[in-house]
């Protein structure tokens, strides 16, 4: 019985550690992933909003300096953050033109991680802290 007790304690002991580093390890620091350290501008029009958790994603075509349309990926705040400042699915719709401000991904992939957001030539969102100045407009 002993022995059975203490199988089963050790089964749970293990199980709650995999659960707590699963969970550490679930949300990833920007950092990783995005440089930090560079600030690009990109314009375009959305095709498409991701307003789901757990980090909402406006997708834009980007007209090129070489007169190719690239897909650029716009990853941003949680739904929830947005909706306690008013924001809800309407905010930002297909057809827009935004223009937007972030740290690029590190693997040079077309993404960032908004930092300021123009819609219209109107600032509608601001997530900065000091940062250097940017260095590519795209």
């Amino acid at each position: 019985m002993k022995k059975l007790f203490l199988n089963a304690l050790k089964i749970i002991f293990i199980s709650v550690s995999f659960l707590i580093t699963s969970i550490s390890l679930a949300h990833h620091s920007a950092s990783a992933l995005f440089d930090m350290s560079r600030m690009i501008s990109i314009e375009g029009v959305v095709t498409e909003v991701w307003f789901e958790n757990p980090h909402s994603r406006i997708y834009i075509e980007h007209q090129a300096d070489n007169n190719t349309k690239e897909q650029w990926e716009i990853e941003t705040m949680s739904p929830n953050w947005f909706i306690r400042r008013g924001w809800d699915e309407d905010t930002i719709k297909i057809g827009n033109k935004i223009r937007a401000e972030g740290h690029p991904v590190r693997d040079g992939s077309n993404r960032i991680i908004l930092r300021i957001l123009d819609r219209n030539n109107i600032e509608i969102y601001r997530w900065i802290r000091p940062a250097p100045p940017i260095i590519k407009n795209l």
